[in-house]
């Protein structure tokens, strides 16, 4: 990673419907693509209701991540990597509860305006509509690029999660 942290990130889990197939989950990554693409340059994603909340992009980033199980699901199971798995238990740092773990896609939005990861977020989120359902969500903030006159920047140890959210249901 390169990119400078962000001051502002929301990490999202979705599990994939039982009716889904690879077809819609090719789907959901061409237009998450594409929207997140569209996005940090500060033009609207495909379905954008808001379009003027996409011009600013406050360095906007956004990485998708595949859970252990999701290959498997849309029948591509022999093609999972050795390496995509569940994770181990990491006793000394985490207290991770099975209820706001797993996952089958994840999305890590982060930007230096909660404006912007809101807003992306939505946009996002709404690209999975009738394949996945959203899992569970965290936010968090730290200090923005620029905040501290020292010039130090924060250490990933400083961010700050907010409420662990479920999603309505």
């Amino acid at each position: 990673m390169t990119t400078a942290p962000q001051a502002h990130a929301v990490f999202l889990a979705f599990d994939l419907s039982k009716k889904a197939h690879r077809e819609n989950l090719t789907g959901v990554l061409r237009t998450w693509t594409h929207d997140a693409a569209r996005l940090a340059r500060g033009r609207s994603g495909l379905a954008d209701l808001q379009p003027e909340l996409a011009e600013h992009p406050a360095r906007l980033t956004v990485t998708i991540g595949f859970g252990p199980n999701l290959l498997g699901k849309v029948g591509l199971g022999g093609r999972s990597p050795q390496w995509l798995r569940p994770l181990p238990a990491f006793p000394q740092i985490d207290r991770l509860e099975d209820r706001w773990s797993g996952g089958d896609l994840l999305l890590q939005i982060c930007a230096d305006d909660p404006l912007t990861v809101a807003h992306a977020a939505r946009v996002l989120a709404s690209g999975v509509r009738g394949v996945a359902t959203q899992r569970w969500v965290q936010r968090g903030f730290r200090r923005a690029v620029g905040t501290d006159p020292s010039g130090r920047m924060s250490r990933a140890s400083e961010f700050c999660p907010g409420a662990v959210l479920r999603p309505a249901r």
